[in-house]
């Protein structure tokens, strides 16, 4: 099993940059100092440590409090690469879900607001608890949008909560 002592052997964390560094390489393919992992497919960080994969930003919280989060670790400004240690919190996976970038397919600009064809209306939504709620039908987008955002805040959604990458 991992401990903050072991990791604090291999690694040194700065929690400023974010960045975890070998102080005991791996191997002899490494060298003392270099920044530890390889990024996966999604943009998360990976490093291996006694042939077992950890997300470097779930390390930083072993390296900084001693101990993996039991539940997710949100990137507050979306940017998965981000390890910086200002820039990470524990969090419930309902709360995580409350802090994403908008989908690249959305068309609105804003999470939770669609044009419906078929009424030809804006249609605002949320989810919340795993239910979606229905917000309603508005002839205007900037109306719509209001109410997506007053759920929002009424839900508890983190203000970045549909923002872009930075």
């Amino acid at each position: 099993m991992l401990t903050q002592k072991i990791l604090k052997d291999l690694l040194h964390y700065d929690p400023i940059v974010g960045v975890f560094r070998w102080i005991s390489p791996p191997s002899m393919r490494v060298k003392s100092g270099a920044i530890a992992g390889t990024m996966n497919d999604n943009g998360y960080r990976r490093i291996s440590i006694h042939g077992k994969r950890y997300y470097a930003h779930r390390l930083a919280f072993l390296y900084m409090n001693g101990s993996l989060p039991e539940s997710d670790t949100d990137h507050i400004n979306h940017c998965r690469d981000d390890n910086r240690w200002d820039n990470l919190r524990r969090v419930t996976r309902e709360e995580n879900l409350k802090n994403q970038t908008i989908r690249t397919d959305n068309t609105s600009g804003v999470v939770g607001v669609r044009w419906f064809k078929r009424d030809g209306n804006w249609q605002a939504r949320i989810n919340h608890k795993g239910k979606e709620i229905h917000l309603g039908y508005f002839t205007e987008k900037g109306v719509a949008i209001q109410a997506r955002l007053a759920a929002e805040i009424k839900y508890g959604f983190h203000p970045n909560h549909g923002a872009e990458l930075e």
